[in-house]
């Protein structure tokens, strides 16, 4: 009796250690950006915002450095760093996912009316640096206006060419959504206030009469 040799397939898992970069703000892939590793060619991140590392020797930690990104973004944190153990895993695991964030530098603008608070339409905004130099000028169109690529540093933003609707804002050299808005006297504010003034005027008016027929009434009798 003769017995048949039984084959078995081993499947084993390829170390590799998988860096991606991502917009701290909109979470989106960053691509372009070059990783520096430690004897190793510089590596460009894919469409996915990767660089993938294979070929890994054990006992060995590699030092990973962000030495370059595509315009206009800026990160606080470069370095990256994960050792392959004697077994050729990193911290247990065949694939090492390491996530690392990068930033633009962005402010968002919001105008509105003075009274009611609702964002400007159809009026000219400008933005000035410290030096009064315009920055940027659009039209109002009711929602916020975000602005890219801005260097740290004080800005103004200003409604209608109204030194009075001024707001200063300082631009920080951080990731997320900087903010700046400035109120700015419409002509339906100006509508809304006389409307106001020439209704209270006949309340008054009518109230007086009231009282003054009370009176007189009173007298007659």
């Amino acid at each position: 009796m003769t017995s048949e040799a039984q084959t078995y397939e081993v499947k084993s898992q390829k170390t590799r250690a998988e860096l991606t970069l991502l917009d701290d703000y909109t979470g989106e892939p960053v691509v372009g950006a070059t990783f520096a590793v430690e004897g190793r060619e510089n590596t460009v991140t894919d469409s996915n915002g990767k660089v993938v590392l294979t070929d890994l020797e054990k006992g060995v930690t590699y030092k990973a450095k962000l030495s370059g990104l595509p315009e206009p973004y800026h990160a606080k944190e470069t370095d990256v760093s994960f050792t392959v153990d004697k077994d050729g895993r990193i911290d247990g695991n065949a694939v090492s996912e390491i996530n690392m964030t990068a930033y633009i530098i962005r402010l968002s603008a919001t105008a509105s009316d003075m009274l009611f608070g609702n964002d400007i339409t159809s009026t000219k905004i400008r933005l000035y640096d410290a030096n009064d130099a315009l920055v940027e000028e659009w039209e109002g169109t009711g929602t916020s206006h975000e602005i890219e690529d801005l260097a740290p540093g004080t800005y103004t933003l200003e409604v209608g060419g109204r030194k009075s609707s001024r707001a200063v804002v300082e631009v920080k050299d951080t990731g997320g959504l900087q903010t700046v808005s400035t109120k700015y006297w419409t002509l339906w504010d100006t509508i809304a206030v006389i409307g106001a003034l020439v209704l209270l005027s006949l309340i008054v008016t009518l109230i007086i009469k009231i009282v003054h027929r009370i009176g007189r009434k009173r007298r007659d009798e």
